[in-house]
């Protein structure tokens, strides 16, 4: 979480990371009421799929 608010514009509350899958791995990323109101849902979408994307490249799953 500390890596997604460094992105500008990221949430500080009300943004949830689900991560599932494997090789490669997916992620939902929600934007739930309490990270307040949003003006531009475009931008929002386009911002969330980088956030996705650059996950993906930053990190790598381990199987415990």
């Amino acid at each position: 979480m500390a890596t997604l608010r460094a992105i500008d514009g990221c949430p500080e509350r009300g943004f949830v990371v689900t991560v599932y899958g494997s090789n490669p791995w997916n992620a939902m990323l929600t934007i739930r009421p309490e990270a307040g109101r949003i003006t531009d849902r475009a931008l929002w979408r386009t911002r969330v799929q980088e956030i996705g994307a650059r996950l993906r490249k930053q990190y790598d799953l381990i199987d415990r």
